[in-house]
């Protein structure tokens, strides 16, 4: 969802069809916003409190033009060579991850 992938890529990656990306994108972005907004995500009330998100998010992942992000997606990848538990994450295999937070977050 915070990936600034397109639909037929996110369609791809999670192999479903772009139908269903499109279906289910809007549904869960509502679903948290419905569940998760009175008890833990505050909006911004105005245009500038809306760029202090954005510039501090951009300070804290270098990630510009973004308001926050959602875990990420685990790709399962061949253990590199000499990389330990580098990409080791909790999910019990190895991985390279998008987004903020990498595979062992």
């Amino acid at each position: 969802m915070a990936t600034g992938e397109n639909y037929p890529t996110l369609s791809y990656g999670f192999r479903v069809s772009r139908h269903t990306i499109a279906v289910i994108i809007p549904e869960v972005c509502k679903a948290i916003q419905d569940e998760l907004a009175e008890e833990v995500v505050t909006f911004p009330q105005n245009e500038e409190e809306w760029l202090q998100v954005s510039q501090r998010f951009q300070q804290k992942w270098n990630m510009p033009h973004a308001l926050g992000a959602l875990d990420g997606k685990h790709i399962r990848i061949r253990r590199p060579n000499k990389s330990g538990s580098l990409y080791h994450n909790y999910k019990v295999f190895f991985c390279s991850s998008h987004g903020p937070g990498g595979c062992g977050l």
